[in-house]
């Protein structure tokens, strides 16, 4: 039995089910999760979401520092104060490797320390909501954190915070997000590579071992009942390689990978699916988005 607690975008990819509408583009496959969201599976084997994204959760760069750092005032003059220190906090979270962003972080840490002021007790609740941060380098590399929940991931490419939700209880915090992934430029912000969710909490208690973790999980979440083997089991960390379905009378519509990682009171489960068809093209990129999360220390 799903209990509303372990209710997340995991459930995203357990409870894919695949079948045909006639109202849809000429050889698409359409995908409904249990959320109720729908989504599509291209003829050129990219995945089209339908669900509406927030637009101000999108990576910024070094290139437009001076536009961001202008929006802040605006965004908080629009009472957008979880928008506004998102802002802040990401540009802080850059590395100051150009002066153009070390006089941006100047900037940004007086607004920071008024909306501190000005917030008090309610602060705490404002820096949990504002998060993921995004921003990318001039490589182009595009970093993802979180670090409220202590971990960060980076790849190379185009990426769409498609789901962003947080919720708590006493003692237990939850922080769960969906991305969109784009490992080359594409026509659209709602065609992606692959996609990824990533399910991050926090217990009273440090966490027995991953075998605790994974278990937790498959007593939330329908089985996945496709090929599941596991590369990689460490004494804090799991991955699977994931081929196949959701269900038995479904054809094998998609491949990736499933992780599990302990960090004292922190537990991270994530699941990256690209469609069956493309995975011999896009492995390498996905093995390497799985390798690429980083968990930190923590003090509480």
């Amino acid at each position: 039995m799903i209990r509303k607690a372990g209710i997340s975008f995991l459930l995203f990819f357990v409870l894919l089910i695949a079948t045909i509408s006639s109202g849809q583009m000429p050889g698409w496959k359409f995908f409904l999760d249990g959320d109720g969201n729908s989504y599509f599976l291209d003829r050129n084997g990219k995945i089209y979401i339908t669900t509406p994204v927030n637009k101000s959760m999108q990576p910024i760069s070094v290139k437009g520092l001076d536009f961001y750092v202008s929006s802040i005032e605006d965004l908080l003059k629009s009472h957008r104060t979880v928008d506004a220190l998102r802002l802040i906090k990401t540009i802080l979270a850059m590395n100051p490797v150009d002066n153009r962003i070390v006089l941006a972080q100047q900037k940004v840490s007086l607004v920071k320390q008024r909306i501190i002021k000005r917030n008090g007790s309610r602060y705490a609740v404002l820096n949990r909501k504002a998060s993921p941060l995004l921003y990318s380098d001039e490589s182009g590399i595009v970093t993802i954190m979180n670090e409220n929940m202590h971990y960060s991931l980076g790849l190379k490419g185009m990426v769409t915070v498609i789901k962003n939700n947080i919720r708590s209880r006493p003692s237990y915090w939850y922080h769960g997000i969906m991305l969109g992934i784009s490992f080359e430029k594409s026509k659209g912000n709602a065609l992606f590579d692959c996609l990824m969710a990533v399910d991050a909490e926090k217990f009273a208690v440090t966490i027995r071992d991953v075998q605790w973790l994974e278990k937790s999980w498959d007593q939330r979440i329908l089985p996945f009942s496709g090929k599941k083997e596991g590369i990689l089991k460490g004494e804090k960390a799991f991955l699977y390689s994931l081929t196949g379905s959701q269900t038995d009378k479904q054809k094998a519509a998609f491949s990736g990978y499933e992780g599990y990682i302990v960090n004292g009171k922190y537990g991270y489960t994530f699941r990256i699916i690209a469609p069956a068809g493309r995975m011999a093209a896009l492995n390498e990129q996905l093995k390497a988005l799985a390798f690429s999360i980083k968990v930190s220390g923590t003090r509480h």
